[in-house]
């Protein structure tokens, strides 16, 4: 890509690419996808590290969204204002769930809340 001698991963003109770019580059170029070595393809990479986002073998700089262990869900309803039935409102709400490590405790804050005009 560059002719300079370091490691891809830390390559601007390969990093400032896009998602779609670099795996595009790895693929012309058949460098390995787990580390990046242009030796050897991912299935002879002997590194035991893989992707920090995932954990699926192929280096962080390449990872889709996609290949995420994540659920996202979004829902809208309709409630009715408190003093007023007959105005509707609508309530859009996002609940995204990401596994990226190992389970740890996470509280999410909440609270409730009533609006008057």
């Amino acid at each position: 890509l560059c002719q300079i001698r370091h490691y891809m991963s830390s390559c601007s003109k390969f990093t400032d690419q896009s998602l779609i770019q670099r795996r595009e580059f790895v693929k012309k170029f058949k460098h390995c996808f787990n580390c990046l070595s242009s030796s050897y393809s991912a299935s002879q990479c002997a590194s035991k590290y893989s992707c920090r986002l995932c954990n699926k073998r192929y280096h962080k700089t390449l990872h889709l969204d996609s290949d995420s262990d994540s659920n996202a869900t979004k829902s809208t309803h309709t409630a009715s204002v408190f003093d007023s039935p007959s105005e509707e409102i609508e309530v859009t709400s996002l609940f995204v769930s990401t596994t990226l490590r190992p389970r740890s405790q996470i509280l999410f804050a909440t609270a409730q809340v009533r609006i008057e005009s």
